[in-house]
């Protein structure tokens, strides 16, 4: 606002915006040799938040490909809130299986807030399994000893159970194989 002063007062007097802002939004694909994915993108959603008081507030699903096209432009969104400060604009994606998204290029400017988000084909991994059975001095137990046909081993990423067993095998020397596991969760972090 613009003081005005007379009789050495001050006033203040704010004058409420109704600037408005657009968000745009743009998918990459992206393989594991930094290629473009260009077919048999799977549909995806953002959520577009807006920050209000720390807390974040829903304001609408944007869905993509539009026309084919991963990228949209959401205009009239208000540039500044009840207070007069700037709104934080962010989004959220659900990210398919397959992939993992990296952390979105945000650009605000003046009158726009554009974020480009690259979702890369989630690369796999295999992890061999082996039990050894050893005695409470750490020494493996001699052939013989009496030991179970079968043990069934849990996998677990990041300290939480995937659903995902193997049974190992006394006739396959207690050796086995997790096969074409996600190496990365959806937000590109190593498991």
């Amino acid at each position: 606002g613009t003081p005005e002063v007379s009789n050495k007062k001050a006033t203040l007097i704010n004058q409420k915006s109704d600037e408005r802002v657009s968000v745009s939004v743009k998918k990459i694909w992206k393989d594991l040799n930094n290629n473009d994915i260009t077919e048999n993108l799977p549909e995806i959603t953002f959520k577009l938040w807006k920050v209000v008081n720390g807390q974040d507030k829903f304001l609408q699903d944007i869905k993509l490909p539009i026309g084919g096209k991963y990228e949209t432009v959401i205009t009239g969104l208000p540039k500044y809130d009840e207070k007069g400060l700037r709104i934080v604009y962010k989004i959220t994606e659900e990210v398919p299986n397959g992939y993992y998204a990296e952390p979105a290029v945000t650009v605000v400017g003046e009158n726009s807030v554009s974020f480009e988000i690259t979702n890369r084909t989630m690369p796999k991994i295999d992890i061999g399994v082996e039990k050894k059975w050893v005695n409470k001095d750490g020494n493996v137990l001699p052939d013989g000893y009496n030991l179970p046909d079968s043990i069934r081993v849990k996998l677990l990423a990041n300290g939480q159970e995937t659903g995902k067993t193997i049974d190992l095998l006394k006739s396959n020397n207690w050796k086995g194989e997790f096969k074409g596991l996600d190496r990365k969760d959806a937000s590109g972090k190593d498991i």
